[in-house]
């Protein structure tokens, strides 16, 4: 192609390449942007996992200390009851032994109106004993998974706090749903961008070396039309000498032996300057030629610059 087509085309792909370069920096923003969007939104929706787990860690817990508490009441409510049992087998066994008359040793009145009756097995000591060891138990057991629910519940109020944190740190803009593929759409953005960048500097240089080109090309053209305009000048010069040349020839030599011999010196001279003026004309023709062509190609050049 011609200087000034590949001119045309450097100066097209320059100008599709610019807008494309231009828009690193912004990208690179961007895409910081979105990895630090899709990096909270990632954290926020582990703490929320880590929530449910949390609460449904709770609800375990709190079951189980439901049900231990509710074991421990009933074997407190279990031993309360045996221990009154005990107690009143223990009066009904004291007042076999009463006497009228004889003072009861327990309060100490001698008169035994009402004494204490007991009908069916008498409970034993160490069936008490049994039954306040069970409830002691019951009571360890429920204590236990008191605690338990209590570091639950801590466990899930830090990952609720969690939770809030996270949901604070995303900005109104991220609360809906974000393309989880934009990072990836602008990093591809910004690799072309860059790349387009890279291209733009080595263009830029060949657009400067094929203006250099352009502008040698038309020094070329002025001076071919100097030569061309040096070759019609001497051209006419010979012309007129040729001309002075013929008008001087003396009355004396105008004989018929003196002007043959005249003539064919004249002659002799004529051919030499026809001659010259033959190759001046062919260098002006051939100058003429060659400017035509350069101010053509530079017109060219000249559209499209």
């Amino acid at each position: 192609p011609t200087l000034a087509t590949r001119r045309t085309e450097l100066a097209a792909r320059i100008d599709a390449l610019q807008p494309i370069a231009a828009d690193v920096a912004a990208l690179e923003l961007r895409l910081q942007q979105a990895e630090q969007r899709a990096h909270a939104i990632a954290a926020r929706a582990a703490a929320r996992k880590q929530l449910a787990q949390r609460e449904a860690t709770e609800a375990k817990a709190r079951h189980v200390c439901d049900t231990a508490q509710r074991a421990a009441n009933e074997v407190r409510a279990a031993l309360t009851a045996l221990d009154t049992h005990w107690r009143q087998a223990q009066a009904a066994i004291l007042a076999r032994h009463l006497h009228d008359g004889v003072p009861c040793p327990v309060c100490g009145s001698a008169d035994h109106p009402v004494p204490a009756r007991h009908e069916g097995e008498l409970p034993t000591e160490q069936a008490l004993q049994d039954a306040a060891e069970r409830a002691r138990e019951a009571d360890a057991a429920f204590e236990t998974a008191r605690q338990a629910l209590n570091a639950a519940e801590l466990a899930r109020a830090t990952a609720a706090a969690e939770v809030d944190t996270r949901a604070a740190a995303l900005q109104p803009a991220d609360t809906p749903a974000v393309d989880a593929d934009e990072p990836a759409h602008l990093r591809r953005e910004l690799d072309a961008a860059r790349a387009a960048a890279a291209e733009l500097a080595p263009l830029r240089e060949q657009v400067l070396t094929v203006d250099a080109d352009l502008a040698l090309a038309a020094t070329v053209c002025e001076q071919v039309r100097a030569q061309s305009a040096e070759a019609v000048s001497a051209a006419r010069s010979a012309q007129h000498v040729a001309d002075e040349r013929r008008a001087g020839v003396p009355e004396a030599l105008r004989t018929p032996v003196a002007l043959q011999a005249a003539v064919a010196s004249t002659q002799a001279t004529r051919q030499r300057l026809d001659h010259a003026l033959q190759q001046a004309q062919t260098a002006h023709g051939e100058a003429a030629s060659r400017a035509a062509a350069l101010r053509a190609q530079h017109a060219t050049l000249g559209e499209a610059v």
